[in-house]
């Protein structure tokens, strides 16, 4: 039985807890912008799992990304494929005389990028925020989980990891989504695209390009994540602890995209070359008759031909859709969570509903 000093005890300490819970609270609406009780947020208040929730935010970042550069991707895609000229601005300037080419560019077929854009930056956030708490767990100790070397920061892993799953569940839309740009019309839509490409070239074709494509994707991703991250931590331990400000969040994604990019480009220019050697000779100049199978045979080609300007080709267009890309993805990624995900919360299966 206890004794009457436990029973004081007991009791000042059930009545400390609610001023505990209240000042961790107030300390939280220092960091977070709460959801005001007379607001209905769809979807929000109803989820209670804070991963679900990380991917919600994710979708959402991906779909003002795909709203933002959808023109710009079909612009690079178009340099990439010299369907109009061979730089941006050869392309930009045909497309001024061509109408059909400017729609192509502006509007055609911009809703499969947007679709594409936000369910994949779903998966990447989710399986970045996932891994990395899973990671995170080494610190203390945790008996099931793999601890990393400590040069070895938690945000590249989970970067890479993020990198390595949206590239296997999204890539053969990726390709389906080249065909339907560089041959407008042909396809009534996704569903549409996707089946004649299989029975055109087989279904194996939807993952071809897939080994460059994650040689790209994985460091690319990798080095986002990790650079963002860092940047993000400096910028919190400079503000004594306060997320970063919209304008600082803004420039350590654009650091981050233009960093990933500058890196990995001559993956993703190898990936499509090798995809549009399936198309016919009057889809792209490049379509018909090239034999790129693998990526040292698509780096060993284009090395030949046009030497190390050309494993750079389309870079312009691509720093021009990227860079404000992984800013405005991760801008609107981390206000989505100020309002889906409440401050020193994200460590527990404990969301703001």
């Amino acid at each position: 039985m206890p004794g009457p000093r436990s029973e004081r005890e007991a009791r000042r300490g059930s009545a400390e807890a609610p001023d505990a819970l209240e000042r961790i609270a107030s300390e939280a609406r220092e960091y977070r912008v709460p959801v005001p009780d007379n607001v209905p947020v769809p979807l929000v208040r109803r989820v209670r799992s804070l991963e679900v929730k990380q991917f919600l935010c994710g979708v959402l970042a991906g779909g003002v990304v795909g709203a933002c550069t959808g023109p710009l991707k079909n612009l690079q895609t178009r340099v990439i494929a010299q369907k109009g000229g061979r730089t941006a601005a050869e392309v930009a300037s045909t497309a001024v005389r061509n109408r059909a080419l400017r729609d192509s560019i502006l509007s055609a077929g911009l809703k499969m990028p947007i679709i594409m854009t936000a369910l994949n930056r779903g998966i990447q956030f989710y399986t970045f925020e996932t891994t990395k708490a899973w990671l995170s767990r080494a610190n203390q100790n945790h008996p099931r989980t793999f601890r990393l070397p400590e040069s070895v920061p938690p945000s590249s892993v989970a970067g890479g990891a993020a990198g390595l799953a949206a590239t296997l569940l999204m890539y053969p839309f990726s390709a389906v989504s080249d065909h339907m740009s560089l041959q407008p019309g042909k396809y009534a839509g996704l569903r549409h695209a996707l089946v004649g490409v299989t029975q055109q070239y087989g279904a194996s074709q939807l993952f071809r390009g897939v080994v460059p494509k994650l040689a790209s994707m994985v460091p690319a991703s990798a080095i986002n994540f990790l650079v963002f991250d860092s940047l993000k931590e400096e910028i919190k331990r400079r503000r004594n602890g306060k997320d970063p400000s919209a304008a600082h969040t803004l420039v350590a994604g654009a650091l981050a995209g233009a960093t990933s990019t500058i890196i990995t480009h001559p993956f993703e220019l190898c990936r499509r070359e090798i995809n549009m050697s399936l198309l016919p000779k009057h889809a792209t100049p490049t379509g018909g008759h090239l034999e790129y199978n693998s990526l040292p045979q698509a780096m060993r080609g284009i090395w030949r031909k046009e030497g190390v300007k050309g494993l750079y080709r389309g870079v312009l267009p691509s720093l021009i859709e990227l860079v404000p890309a992984t800013a405005i993805g991760f801008l609107a990624y981390e206000m989505g969570k100020r309002v889906m995900v409440a401050e020193g919360q994200e460590g527990r299966d404990e969301v703001k509903g």
